[in-house]
């Protein structure tokens, strides 16, 4: 901003960067089309490399632990029992 602001004219120089915050660019090569890769795969799996995800959400009872180990019915995604 400083840098800018030292030209003749320029006022009211803004910008959202935020200091710490790293940038990633990635550019797809045209091949990774046919190999059925997209910018939103791509996107999806930096993110989850970088922040992390969640596997799985499941609502279990009142009486289950946080820790607790659980079965989950694998065809519905759903609460069975403790383990």
């Amino acid at each position: 901003q400083a840098y800018l602001r030292g030209f003749k004219g320029v006022i009211e120089v803004y910008d959202d960067i935020r200091p710490g915050k790293p940038e990633i660019s990635i550019h797809l090569k045209k091949q990774a089309g046919v190999l059925g890769i997209n910018s939103t795969q791509v996107s999806a799996e930096v993110r989850a490399a970088l922040q992390g995800t969640t596997g799985l959400e499941v609502q279990v009872p009142e009486y289950i632990e946080t820790g607790e180990i659980i079965k989950v019915n694998s065809d519905t995604g759903k609460f069975m029992s403790r383990a």
